[in-house]
């Protein structure tokens, strides 16, 4: 229709010469191959990425120690410090790497004027480069166990009973040493107990500790706790509030390869949407844009949270329960 016939008639007909080009213009995006392809690829790369990031904190907690605290800084906020156990916060990482990425990728396309088949090498190139980071989640560092939970309660002489598959011991928050105490396990404030040869063990709570005395802030530690074995072996240094950090370096060197992991990945989105415009006709662009959009919402960002959700529930090892019984949270993977 051309602009003198849309001018004509009521609101209702102008309406209507707009509204009956759309299923058109979906079959012919839907049946477009190379549209098609690419947003497939971007639904799956978005599966990922939105399933990771939002249960990063979780893993940096079971993998790297990272105490709830910090990893919730390690993953959002852009707060950058580094101490003697590497707490270098990975919001100072992902924010500036993802910007930096997607300027350098658009300076690229801009300046040097490529094509759509090149812009495309440039997004496999960088998603290939993203493969070849992916090893760095075999970085870990070893964890001190949960006693009550991971492992049984030392003995005096220190010794404790760990199975393999954790359903050969089942090891119990209930204890002789903490039967004095009147114990919920729906309170999970952990604590860890340091020894000088540098073993940690993380306990449930101060209770479950048979911690007698009651926490002081002036000092910062409890003192006369039943569970915690002390020997001529085992000098113990202090027990302190939360669970135990890890003096592994590993979480650094996971940072350090997260950096260019986080720039290839965030940098293929604007080859991507360059080589997206130039696969449709130009008067279709927003609206290809648009039922992009809902492909990688419906198969990729909206499912993601269920499936990694899923995953780690199936790895969890001890929940939190209400008094009531009804479970909380997972506490340990």
């Amino acid at each position: 229709t051309t602009i003198a016939h849309r001018g004509r008639g009521p609101l209702w007909y102008k309406l209507w010469l707009d509204v009956r080009h759309i299923p058109i213009a979906i079959y012919r995006i839907l049946t477009n191959a190379p549209f098609m392809l690419i947003t497939l690829a971007m639904a799956i790369d978005s599966l990922i990425i939105t399933g990771a990031s939002s249960f990063m904190s979780k893993y940096l907690e079971r993998q790297f120690s990272v105490p709830p605290s910090n990893s919730s800084f390690l993953i959002g906020d852009c707060y950058f410090k580094f101490a003697s156990r590497s707490h270098c916060f990975q919001g100072c990482i992902m924010v500036p790497m993802a910007g930096v990425g997607c300027m350098i990728s658009g300076f690229i396309v801009q300046y040097f004027r490529l094509n759509c088949v090149t812009t495309l090498k440039l997004s496999v190139g960088l998603l290939f480069v993203s493969l070849v980071l992916t090893p760095m989640y075999l970085i870990y560092c070893p964890h001190d166990p949960l006693v009550g939970v991971e492992t049984t309660y030392p003995d005096r002489d220190g010794h404790m009973s760990v199975g393999s598959n954790y359903s050969e011991v089942e090891p119990t928050l209930r204890s002789a040493c903490n039967s004095h105490c009147l114990c919920s396990e729906a309170e999970f404030h952990p604590i860890c107990a340091q020894y000088a040869d540098g073993r940690q063990l993380s306990y449930y709570s101060p209770c479950f500790a048979g911690c007698s005395e009651a926490y002081s802030p002036m000092q910062k530690f409890y003192s006369n706790c039943s569970c915690v074995v002390e020997t001529a072996r085992l000098q113990l240094r202090q027990v302190k509030k939360g669970i135990c950090q890890s003096n592994c370096k590993g979480l650094l060197g996971f940072l350090i390869i997260f950096a260019p992991l986080s720039l290839c990945t965030f940098a293929v989105a604007v080859p991507i949407i360059s080589v997206i415009l130039r696969t449709v006709d130009y008067n279709e662009r927003s609206f290809a844009l648009g039922i992009q959009g809902i492909l990688v919402r419906i198969i990729g960002t909206i499912p993601a949270p269920v499936l990694f959700g899923w995953m780690f529930d199936v790895s969890c090892i001890r929940s939190q329960s209400e008094p009531c019984g009804a479970s909380v949270r997972n506490l340990a993977y």
